[in-house]
């Protein structure tokens, strides 16, 4: 999974800068057997995938920089997921909200009234939605905190630094989460978080993809 404008903000950035920057050499000698078995797994399931969809036609890439593209590519949604996932995509977000149609998903997104979250790679605007956001005591202050914070659906990069935010704890209120502010009813405080947030985003330059 990677968002749109390809920038991960906060604790992402720094997890896949550790991935990337890693030493290989003897990296799989020092495996636990569990994490062997589990590396093995997924190069056999590449392996798999990979041969179907190139068939007899040999790419031009190099065949390790492909495998380096590939398991970073990997290790970063693990990251995404791990940090504000898991995602929903826009039927899921439906049946969340009651069943509502997708045209109402997508006015949703338009007037700031729930989080979704852009991916690159697509010719048409495709989002990804937290599950998180659904829970009841976050869905009614969700659209105050969305638009304080500046939450644009057409800049991609507010929508995944807001998500980042929200699952970030935060030293100075007992290392809650503003999530976990919302649950204790603490809107104010998240109110006040978010305005800084927005100050952030709005001196950043919007990311084009």
């Amino acid at each position: 999974m990677t968002p749109a404008g390809g920038r991960c903000p906060g604790g992402v950035s720094s997890s896949l800068t550790t991935l990337t920057n890693r030493p290989v050499t003897g990296t799989v000698d020092r495996m636990t057997s569990d994490t062997r078995e589990y590396v093995e797994q997924v190069g056999a399931a590449f392996v798999k995938e990979f041969s179907a969809v190139i068939g007899d036609e040999i790419p031009a890439d190099d065949p390790a920089e492909v495998g380096r593209r590939a398991a970073i590519q990997a290790a970063a949604s693990g990251a995404w997921n791990s940090l504000i996932g898991p995602f929903t995509d826009t039927a899921g977000a439906a049946e969340a909200l009651g069943g509502v149609t997708r045209q109402a998903v997508n006015q949703r997104l338009t007037t700031k009234s729930l989080l979704g979250l852009r991916l690159a790679g697509h010719t048409r605007p495709t989002f990804v939605f937290p599950v998180w956001q659904f829970h009841d005591d976050v869905m009614d202050d969700l659209p105050m905190v969305l638009a304080t914070a500046g939450y644009d659906r057409d800049r991609p990069e507010t929508g995944w630094t807001i998500a980042s935010w929200m699952r970030s704890s935060d030293d100075r209120f007992g290392n809650l989460t503003p999530f976990e502010l919302l649950l204790k009813g603490d809107i104010e405080v998240v109110l006040q978080l978010a305005r800084d947030l927005a100050y952030g985003l709005a001196t950043e330059s919007p990311v084009t993809e």
